[in-house]
């Protein structure tokens, strides 16, 4: 495909043409970044790693929630279908030279842009070493963000079973001042009958590999799975969390990831 972003501090538009028959447009603005001013070494999802020569692959994430507006036209088929519409816009991006050993992402927004999650959870080459570590953002209704990392010895447990489209994180601190706590479920929406990941996802996507890009095994991807959010303010055992249930959640298993099962410790 051909085409172009352009953006600034507030928006993010782009113009791209897959062959005659396939146009995709739009433009966000009222952007929503990562950044809370009030915690250091927060920019983005990288933290105090972002400033180091340790990285690879570099991961940036330009908004968390813009309004967005945007046009598809289609001709395939001469069908001739001009889509147009408004919602919004989760926009980030990764340079480098190569992606992780293995990962699995998700990204969300709620309903009205009154929150939205993203993690992301790999083997991630750091310093020539590639340990399992996790980033984990979640922007609740009242415009606080809960950042969790393990790079800053957060303690994030997890439960990735790629051939059922399941992800379970729970997330904490080893700082005990801070009492508040996430508990995390996102599962993929089942397309046929036959419970299996290729009911799940569709065709595996390419990726940028020490060897060049590769579908094998390549990406799995769905923007059709549920995530399920209970936020704990404090550690009380009968607390009754801040929850949302949020649809069209983007999900996706990568590399080493792709029909393996993973839990910790």
């Amino acid at each position: 495909g051909f085409g172009q972003f352009l953006f600034n501090n507030q928006i993010c538009s782009a113009q791209f043409e897959f062959g005659p028959n396939f146009r995709l447009n739009f433009k966000t603005n009222n952007r929503i970044p990562w950044k809370d001013s009030s915690i250091s070494f927060n920019d983005g999802p990288e933290g105090w790693l972002g400033s180091t020569p340790f990285l690879p692959c570099h991961y940036f994430v330009h908004s968390v929630g813009s309004q967005c507006e945007y046009e598809i036209y289609n001709n395939e088929n001469n069908k001739n279908d001009l889509i147009t519409g408004k919602g919004y816009a989760h926009i980030e991006g990764n340079h480098g030279s190569f992606f992780p050993d293995g990962w699995t992402w998700c990204q969300t927004i709620a309903n009205n842009n009154e929150a939205s999650l993203g993690f992301v959870g790999g083997k991630f080459e750091i310093a020539g070493l590639k340990p399992m570590n996790f980033v984990v953002y979640f922007r609740r209704k009242n415009g606080h963000r809960v950042i969790y990392r393990t790079t800053d010895l957060d303690i994030i447990k997890y439960r990735i079973q790629p051939t059922r489209g399941v992800v379970t994180i729970s997330a904490n601190s080893m700082n005990l001042l801070r009492k508040e706590r996430l508990e995390i479920t996102v599962t993929a929406a089942v397309h046929s009958s036959h419970d299996n990941v290729k009911s799940l996802f569709g065709r595996p996507v390419f990726i940028p590999t020490e060897k060049g890009f590769s579908n094998s095994p390549g990406c799995l991807e769905t923007y059709n799975a549920m995530a399920t959010v209970h936020y704990y303010a404090g550690n009380e055992a009968n607390e009754i969390p801040e929850s949302y249930s949020i649809p069209l959640t983007a999900l996706e298993f990568g590399g080493s990831f792709v029909g393996k099962y993973l839990l910790s410790n």
